[in-house]
């Protein structure tokens, strides 16, 4: 996933992407952007929005970088304790 968004940002340079993807890379998705609940659980014909801003640093891809801030935490989908 993190590959995935890697590839959007260097390579499209749209203001506005938009993804629709199977739930299967949720999980995989909100670990990637710092999530504090990465074990969402979605059912059949459930839809989470996410929303992601990047801000473009210098440097090369993959390398290690500052951590992700973390979202507001709602009482939905507040971190697994």
């Amino acid at each position: 996933m993190k590959g995935f968004l890697d590839d959007i940002f260097e390579n499209d340079a749209s203001l506005v992407v938009s993804v629709t993807t199977h739930g299967v890379n949720l999980n995989p998705l909100l670990g990637v952007v710092g999530h504090p609940n990465s074990m969402f659980t979605i059912a059949t014909g459930q839809a989470v929005a996410v929303l992601v801003r990047a801000t473009r640093v210098e440097g090369e891809l993959g390398g290690v970088g500052e951590p992700p801030v973390p979202a507001k935490v709602c009482g939905v989908c507040g971190p697994v304790g």
